[in-house]
């Protein structure tokens, strides 16, 4: 960096607006990880398999759901301004859906061994 750049990073740094900075990010952080909402979200976050079934099925029915009305939608525009997906790729990823919504109990087995869901939830220490 710059001998100006380090001198404004310093002068900023020494502060008030800086120091009142850190202070509202501190207490936000400490709000957030008192609060009602964020232990809710933390708790929706862990993985259980009840809890992934639940969340296979709705994202499955949701997925479902868009690509028939992503098809019905598309068949109303005109074709200048219509997607240019393929219509079996609309078919595929419906299906997909529906697989999901049907056997998500299938889904969540299959997920805990996966190398994904090793990486995005690891194991929680003293759990």
């Amino acid at each position: 960096m710059t001998r100006e750049f380090d001198h404004v990073r310093k002068s900023f740094h020494d502060s008030a607006l800086d120091s009142l900075a850190s202070r509202l990010s501190s207490g936000v952080a400490a709000a957030w990880e008192s609060s009602l909402l964020g232990g809710v979200l933390r708790l929706a976050l862990q993985p259980s398999t009840a809890r992934a079934e639940g969340w296979i099925r709705f994202t499955g029915i949701a997925v479902v759901t868009a690509a028939i009305v992503q098809a019905i939608l598309r068949r109303l525009m005109p074709a200048t301004v219509a997607p240019a997906l393929p219509i079996i790729l609309v078919l595929i990823v419906s299906l997909v859906g529906l697989l999901a919504a049907l056997f998500p109990a299938q889904l969540a087995h299959a997920s805990r061994s996966s190398t994904l869901t090793r990486r995005l939830f690891p194991p929680v220490s003293g759990a």
